[in-house]
């Protein structure tokens, strides 16, 4: 997990709702059933796909993770 988000891992179920829903309604998210429904078991790979969705599609396939920067 990037460092700048480890805060999220005090986060209740309540605090990710308004997250996994905006990183849900795009396309290209692949939060599974389980992410959605115990958010606080699944930081890193949610964090993940927070990353993921802040970087540019293309550069992300040469990084191989999202635009950390973007989220620092």
């Amino acid at each position: 997990m990037d460092t700048s988000l480890s805060f999220v891992k005090n986060w209740t179920k309540e605090e990710w709702a308004p997250l996994i829903k905006i990183i849900d309604k795009k396309l290209s998210a692949s939060l599974t059933d389980a992410m959605k429904n115990n958010p606080c078991a699944h930081a890193d790979e949610i964090t993940h796909e927070l990353c993921l969705f802040a970087g540019n599609s293309i550069a992300n396939l040469f990084r191989s993770k999202g635009d950390t920067a973007q989220i620092n």
